[in-house]
C-alpha cells in the first residue's frame, strides 16, 4: 500500500481511524483514473474485498470527503460522483450532457474570501465551485450546434 502514509495522517488529523476497510477503499480509489461513482468503486472492490458492502463504501466516501481525501463532484446540489482530491486547490467544470468533469486549478478567489471573512466575521476554511454547462462534444448536434 504505497499511498497510505499521507491518507493515514489525514484521517488521524481529522479524528478518524485508518481502519482496514478505509485503507482498502483508499487503495482502490488510488487505482481509479478519473471521477467515479460509489457503485463503480464498490464493483472494483468486490474483486479483492467481497466483504466490503455498498453501505460501507457510501459511508467511507462521505467520511473521506469530510476529511479532505476525496471531493464530491456534482451539480445542482446533487452528488454525481467522487474523485481523489489533488493536493492543490481546484474547482470543476461539469458537463450537463455527458457528466464529463474537468478540474480547474486556477482560482483567484482568495481576495474575495478574505473580504467575505472580514465583512461577515466568518472563519472561512474552504470553498467549492462548480461551473455547469456543455462540453464541446455535447454542444455539437447533427446539423449544427446547440
Amino acid at each position: 500500500m504505497k499511498l497510505l502514509g499521507f491518507e493515514r495522517r489525514k484521517l488521524h488529523g481529522s479524528g478518524r481511524k485508518a481502519t482496514p476497510q478505509r485503507l482498502s477503499i483508499l487503495e482502490a480509489i488510488d487505482g481509479m483514473r478519473a471521477q467515479f461513482t460509489p457503485q463503480q468503486l464498490y464493483e472494483l472492490l468486490q474483486k479483492n474485498h467481497p466483504n466490503i458492502g455498498l453501505v460501507t463504501v457510501y459511508r467511507t466516501l462521505n467520511l473521506l470527503a469530510e476529511s479532505g481525501l476525496v471531493c464530491r463532484i456534482g451539480y445542482c446540489g446533487k452528488s454525481q460522483g467522487f474523485a481523489r482530491r489533488p493536493q492543490v486547490h481546484h474547482h470543476h467544470l461539469v458537463c450537463a450532457g455527458c457528466d464529463k468533469v474537468v478540474d480547474v486549478s486556477s482560482c483567484g478567489l482568495e481576495e474575495m474570501e478574505k473580504k467575505l471573512a472580514s465583512t461577515t466575521g466568518f472563519a472561512i476554511s474552504d470553498h467549492h465551485i462548480e461551473f455547469v454547462g456543455l462540453c464541446r462534444q455535447c454542444q455539437v448536434v447533427p446539423g449544427g450546434t446547440r
